[in-house]
């Protein structure tokens, strides 16, 4: 027989496709300009203080003697009070190797003399060159230049050497001892000079008693490492190359060992494996128990990279709790319930950590997950979870990391393809326990200067989860006892998870899913990791264990890798911008948990959970009472596309809410060593009121007239009142590339008003190639509250699928 759905729940439909956008003409490009205040006014004094400068550090080069058989280079650090534009570096003679923040600019020398730079500072001295016709003074030669920068001085030791490596240092007796190191090289735009650079530092190391264990030079992103076993007092020989940016004593993951649970083959409920076509997904992480039968009918494929490693097999069960996370989702109620467990994809297992959780030693952690991924891109996979991080380094606004730029460049190559990362762990050590119990901790990790978000988190074109408390369906349904205080819960973060925001400002974390948390025993006055309170999955450390809980962003990341395969799988055909924004528009807000409400705070808020819960339900199916549209475009750089986006009759009645909920992904170049990281920028807007003609019109004229400048969140003047509240407001959320904008409404919509919303998606053009165009995907959900009509019947028939469907029955 079959069973019919409950008339009670909305029934689950497809998307549908959005119309085809309309564009305007290319936009007019603008003579580059100069804007601000001026910051030195005395123009002769500042740019004399800056000779002296550059006289004292020119005169100490020259009496530098050759290192280790390579003459040193120049190396200077541009100190600045508002961020550089490379190309005006570029123009004055040095080459910019690193944006170290929006407050300095490292970059290199050729010519030891400095002769355009000094040439340049002269005219500058001369200071303001007489009035306009206008009346207005104009500014001194190359002011745009030097008025940003505050001083200049050669880079030290103190730049380059990371703190760990800094506290052995300063501990060890006997500097003679190697220890195994991560070097990264400058690394300019020129690949030839980028890979001139690492093999004289392989050079050095080897010159000064050390031995080069790994090499990697990937200019694209920046990127250029070098692994090596080195004595600590060759150190300051092989830095004084000057060609190093950074070295550091090699990292280890931040995942903990997972705690196992009592469960049997008999008690598992039916595992259901996926078809033969399904989508792939690659756990990245410490391999898998290949065999275990919640894995075994969904494993395509057991991989490993490095010979230190051994095998595929997990020996910390890691990986293979993640892996069933990512397959299955989260477990505990079916498992409770004894309903079968359903594959949402095929897996494949790429082990990169050893049997302690750790990264061979031998080669750079982040040149084996780029590995990792192209090996997993090979094989076919839509999803690649990233469950690791680099716990040395925690994120410091504004700089990009290399380590970002290798996974972005990587999407950016792969445009099929969704990286899923997470924050990393925060340690609950690091919490006092009396926070802990009133749950001031939230306070305290928006605070804390060590609580930023772990590479590979902040890539930009990767979505990046953080961590939410438990909820009644975690743990393995255990009562805590009554001296035992919950920290957190559902809606709140959870104790271990990082905070944003990313590079250049951009919301991250974008999504949140569930972290677990642990519990205080107040009797100890200590926190407790319990069952009770962790994220239950499939078990791997132990052959007679199947089942296995732990807590962390580690398990938060697959569960948002599940709803990307689940909408993969679902809509085959679609790209990875459409998966990313199909994940963001079906988030859930979580309620705020900072008072008061305010925009400050909610801001605060987006830095732990971004943009809401990951459901992988919404993001898979629209119902009767929410419809998602989606369009897949490409837009070429400093241009406007527009889309009409019906009106749903239903929210023209009275009572309930109605909401409109937008989602932009985009794929852009990067570059750590810009300005901006971004190639360009996107935006959307929606409005109501005007015709898309007018709208169209309006934005046209607003770039003639310049109205718009350099901010891709800017609007034209004459709609600014036709334009939706959406939330968080676009100059926030423009920062990254996956944005969501809400916008909810309790008042119906009147009679008078248009049938349609209009939505303007822009791309403002940063260093990308004049004309290039950008591929992108919007994402757009209409919600009604169920009290109302049906919305998808309504938009159905306006409005393809994306793709054609037959609903089974359900056999039973």
């Amino acid at each position: 027989m079959s069973e019919q759905p409950s008339l009670f729940e909305p029934r689950r439909h497809g998307h549908l496709r959005l119309a085809a956008a309309t564009e305007p003409g290319p936009r007019q490009p603008r003579a580059a300009g100069y804007g601000g205040s001026t910051t030195y006014t005395d123009r002769g004094a500042h740019g004399r203080a800056l000779a002296t400068q550059v006289s004292q550090i020119t005169a100490s080069h020259q009496r530098r003697s050759s290192s280790l058989g390579f003459d040193p280079e120049l190396i200077l650090v541009l100190e600045t009070n508002s961020p550089l534009d490379p190309a005006d570096v570029e123009r004055a003679g040095l080459v910019p190797l690193e944006i170290r923040s929006d407050r300095a600019l490292v970059a290199f020398a050729a010519d030891p003399e400095l002769t355009e730079f000094v040439s340049r500072n002269e005219m500058y001295q001369e200071g303001t060159r007489g009035l306009t016709e206008q009346g207005n003074e104009r500014r001194a030669h190359y002011e745009y230049l030097f008025d940003k920068i505050d001083a200049v001085r050669s880079i030290d030791e103190s730049d380059l050497i990371g703190a760990p490596l800094a506290e052995l240092i300063s501990q060890t007796t006997d500097l003679a001892v190697s220890h195994r190191l991560e070097i990264h090289c400058w690394c300019p735009e020129n690949a030839t000079e980028a890979r001139r650079r690492n093999e004289e530092v392989a050079s050095a190391i080897e010159a000064a008693a050390g031995q080069v264990l790994h090499k990697s030079v990937r200019p694209a992103a920046g990127w250029s490492a070098i692994c090596c076993d080195l004595p600590l007092n060759k150190i300051g020989a092989v830095l004084a190359t000057d060609r190093i940016s950074w070295i550091n004593l090699m990292p280890n993951p931040v995942i903990d060992a997972p705690q196992l649970v009592n469960a049997t083959l008999e008690t598992l409920p039916p595992i259901v494996g996926p078809p033969a076509d399904a989508p792939i997904v690659a756990v990245i992480d410490s391999g898998i128990r290949s065999a275990h039968p919640m894995l075994a009918p969904a494993v395509v494929g057991v991989e490993y990279i490095g010979a230190s490693i051994g095998d595929g097999g997990d020996e910390s069960g890691h990986g293979t709790l993640v892996a069933s996370l990512a397959l299955f989702g989260s477990m505990e109620a079916p498992l409770a319930a004894r309903e079968p467990l359903v594959a949402a994809g095929r897996l494949l297992s790429v082990r990169v950590l050893d049997r302690d959780d750790r990264f061979a030693d031998d080669v750079s952690w982040p040149d084996t997950v780029v590995e990792a991924m192209e090996l997993a891109a090979e094989a076919g996979a839509r999803v690649i979870n990233l469950s690791v991080g680099d716990p040395r380094t925690p994120y410091l606004p504004a700089r990009p990391t290399a380590v970002a730029a290798l996974v972005d460049t990587f999407i950016r190559e792969h445009p099929n393809i969704v990286v899923i990362t997470c924050v990393g762990n925060l340690s609950v050590q690091e919490h006092a326990v009396e926070r802990l119990t009133t749950n001031a901790y939230v306070e305290d990790l928006l605070r804390q200067q060590s609580s930023g978000i772990l590479d590979p988190g902040t890539a930009a074109l990767a979505l990046t989860v953080g961590g939410l408390g438990g909820t009644m369906h975690q743990g393995v349904n255990v009562r805590p006892s009554a001296e035992k205080v919950l920290v957190g819960g559902p809606g709140l973060p959870s104790p271990f998870t990082r905070v944003g925001p990313g590079p250049m400002g951009a919301i991250k974390p974008e999504v949140a899913a569930s972290a677990g948390t642990v519990l205080v025993d107040s009797l100890q006055n200590h926190a407790v990791a319990d069952r009770s309170v962790q994220i239950v999955g499939a078990g791997g450390s132990q052959p007679d264990k199947l089942l296995a809980s732990s807590y962390g962003t580690s398990f938060a990341a697959p569960l948002v890798s599940h709803a990307a395969l689940r909408v993969a799988a679902r809509y085959p055909t679609i790209n990875g911008n459409s998966i990313r924004a199909l994940v963001m528009v079906g988030t859930e807000r979580v309620e705020g948990f900072l008072e008061p409400d305010s925009a400050s705070n909610r801001a605060e808020q987006r830095r732990l959970v971004g943009y809401g819960h990951v459901s992988a339900e919404r993001s898979e199916s629209s119902d009767d009472h929410r419809v998602v549209l989606l369009s897949e475009a490409a837009l070429a750089v400093d241009e406007v596309h527009f889309y009409r986006v019906p009106v749903p009759s239903s929210f023209r009645e009275s009572g309930g809410t109605r909401s409109l909920t937008v989602a932009l992904a985009f794929d852009p170049p990067v570059r750590v060593t810009r300005l901006d990281y971004l190639a360009n920028k996107m935006s959307f807007q929606v409005f109501h009121g005007p015709t898309v003609a007018e709208v169209r019109a309006e934005y046209v004229k607003a770039d003639e007239d310049q109205e718009l400048e350099d901010d891709v969140d800017a609007t034209p003047e004459r709609l600014r009142g036709a334009r939706l509240d959406l939330q968080p407001a676009d100059t926030a959320r423009s920062r990254g590339t996956n944005q969501l904008g809400h916008y909810l409404r309790s008042i119906r919509v009147s009679d008078d008003k248009p049938d349609e919303y209009i939505v303007a998606v822009r791309n403002l053009n940063r260093w990308d190639t004049p004309g290039a165009s950008q591929a992108y995907s919007l994402a757009i959900a209409l919600e009604r509250d169920e009290q109302h009509g049906d919305l998808y019947a309504e938009l159905r028939a306006e409005l393809e699928p994306i793709v054609i469907e037959v609903e089974p029955e359900i056999e039973i």
